[in-house]
């Protein structure tokens, strides 16, 4: 992400991949290291779900890289709006990356 006004990058952004399954991968991993520094992976939650506690609950699961409970817990969710984790934010990347070389390590 950048700043709108001058241009330069805030230090995260968002990755959205086709299957969710390369997201619980990347969230299964111990640590992820970009230009030697580690960053932080997390599903990407969108601002109209964070109030919804099931679904909160949901995300923290996936986050705490608990892969074996996301099924039960997208039960608890099925009448609600389910939010697919294809999606991520990685935070605390160096300044000087590019959306390029974050792909091609994330992938």
């Amino acid at each position: 992400m950048r700043d709108k006004i001058t241009g330069k990058t805030r230090g995260f952004g968002y990755v959205t991949f086709k299957d969710s399954m390369v997201v619980e991968k990347i969230l299964s991993f111990e640590s992820i290291i970009i230009d030697g520094k580690k960053v932080d992976c997390k599903i990407a939650i969108p601002k109209d779900h964070l109030n919804q506690n099931t679904l909160t609950d949901l995300i923290e699961l996936i986050n705490e890289g608990n892969i074996s409970k996301i099924n039960d817990a997208k039960l608890k969710v099925e009448k609600q709006r389910v939010i697919y984790p294809n999606k991520i934010f990685v935070g605390g990347l160096p300044l000087s990356i590019t959306e390029g070389k974050i792909l091609k390590i994330l992938k």
